[in-house]
């Protein structure tokens, strides 16, 4: 599974929210802008490939768009500095740029986009609800790192023949509580000593 985190190291907090109404083109903040805590390096949201580097107008100043695997496209714009080339690969540790006020902004702060199949400026008058390619990084964010940790606490999977000799134990040695033993070997679980004594004296 493709790993997420956020783009900066050190925490961030919200200044402007994805969907804000605005005098943005659209009418609307397709993006979230966040400000670093304790830090001003920006990292990449994903593992990915950089696709482009300042391509997408003046008003995002110094700012680079990475692909990822899964099809999603993430934009980092008005960093004082940028460091990577295009098609250059990245991760979630590489260090991509410096939180700055290039461009069309009031302050210094990082505009983060995510877009599914590749960037696409909304048409004016919008919303949020029909342009679906546009994802709400925050939420979108918050997702995946949740998912991510969360199969991170799961056991790895047994391959089907250790179920299927576990099985064939269980029948030979008569064991009681056939279905509690598979569950167990499923679950890579660790046999406790009093479980392997029985075990022993039932092969006797």
């Amino acid at each position: 599974m493709l790993r997420y985190s956020y783009p900066f190291k050190g925490g961030n907090r919200i200044t402007t929210p994805f969907g804000k109404p605005g005098e943005w083109k659209c009418g609307w903040h397709i993006g979230v802008d966040l400000v670093g805590i304790g830090t001003k390096k920006i990292h990449p949201i994903a593992a990915g490939v950089v696709k482009s580097i300042n391509k997408h107008g003046a008003a995002y100043g110094t700012h680079i768009t990475i692909a990822h695997p899964d099809g999603t496209e993430s934009l980092y714009a008005h960093m004082l500095e940028q460091y990577r080339k295009v098609g250059e690969g990245v991760d979630i540790d590489s260090l991509i740029g410096i939180m700055g006020a290039t461009g069309n902004t009031k302050g210094a702060h990082l505009h983060l986009e995510i877009h599914k199949g590749g960037y696409r400026y909304p048409p004016k008058d919008s919303s949020p609800e029909e342009c679906a390619w546009l994802l709400d990084p925050i939420k979108y964010l918050n997702e995946k790192i949740a998912l991510y940790q969360e199969e991170e606490k799961m056991p790895d999977k047994v391959p089907e023949w250790q179920i299927k000799a576990a099985e064939e134990v269980c029948d030979k040695l008569k064991l009681t509580n056939k279905a509690d033993w598979l569950q167990k070997v499923k679950n890579a679980e660790t046999l406790t000593i009093g479980e392997m004594f029985a075990i022993l004296n039932k092969m006797k």
